[in-house]
């Protein structure tokens, strides 16, 4: 098994693909990957460099591999058109992921929820500004930047 820098989060998939992104649903890409313990997730792009892009972040930090990409026709895009970019020297993009902690009161057993993941980190920020205000007050966003730093909350 991979050492997993970022959570897989359980349930965002439906907020990825029907979520406040600037993705027009008529030209959506959805990344569709399977993380190193079995759990299928999709995530959306603007075009397949972008999809790229995701499945290169989230296939590194979650040990995934990229089952297929389709297109916004429901068409799985060619193997041969994206599979040679995801490997190279192009920097990886962060993972920023939205967690929600418990709450105080539970000391040494505190938990943390990964809510939902995003390389964007506006994107991410605008998740976390959805939360109620009490939740709010609880969550961060992470990334998995290799220099140690995390973006801070607003």
């Amino acid at each position: 098994m991979v050492h997993r820098t970022q959570p897989t989060p359980r349930s965002c998939d439906f907020l990825e693909v029907m979520g406040t992104s600037d993705i027009e649903p008529s030209s959506r890409f959805l990344v569709w990957l399977i993380d190193d313990r079995d759990t299928v997730v999709v995530r959306a792009a603007a075009d397949v460099s972008s999809a790229v892009r995701t499945a290169r972040a989230y296939c590194a930090a979650w040990g995934a591999r990229v089952q297929y990409i389709e297109g916004p026709d429901g068409r799985i895009v060619d193997r041969a058109d994206w599979e040679p970019s995801m490997t190279g020297p192009h920097p990886l993009p962060y993972v920023y992921t939205v967690e929600l902690r418990s709450p105080r009161a539970t000391g040494r057993d505190e938990l943390v929820s990964a809510l939902w993941t995003s390389t964007d980190l506006d994107e991410a920020l605008r998740w976390r500004d959805m939360l109620p205000d009490d939740l709010r007050g609880r969550s961060l966003v992470v990334s998995n930047a290799p220099d140690g730093h995390y973006p801070t909350a607003p």
